[in-house]
């Protein structure tokens, strides 16, 4: 696998490991692949928040790291947090790294709208 970083926060992209996709076991609840968080952690200066519109979806893991996607996006790289235990993650940047607890999960159910595909026109 390989990891970067980039704007504050830690990618993954899969290699040939294959990503788990099994539930984990955060704060009391379990968070299966495929559900939508908001944040992880409550605290405003050690949480992981995404912006408005913008949904976090457990897709699984590889190792220790939990693998996040973004909406409904199926791109080859992942939000990456490491998992201590069920209440405490590990959160790295550029800068270094940060624990967060976990002492709730709120899952959402996103509505989105439905998307398009683009077609392209030739011209004679």
């Amino acid at each position: 696998m390989q990891i970067g970083y980039f704007n504050g926060a830690m990618y993954v992209k899969p290699n040939d490991e294959e990503i788990k996709h099994e539930p984990v076991q955060l704060a009391g609840t379990q968070l299966f692949p495929g559900e939508f968080v908001k944040q992880v952690g409550e605290k405003k200066r050690s949480r992981f928040v995404m912006q408005d519109g913008f949904l976090l979806r457990y897709e699984g893991k590889i190792n220790n790291i939990l693998l996040f996607s973004v909406n409904q996006s199926k791109y080859d790289y992942y939000y990456a947090l490491f998992y201590i235990d069920e209440t405490t993650l590990l959160v790295c940047n550029e800068s270094g790294c940060w624990d967060v607890r976990v002492s709730q999960i709120e899952k959402v159910s996103p509505q989105f709208m439905e998307t398009y595909e683009q077609l392209s026109l030739e011209l004679r």
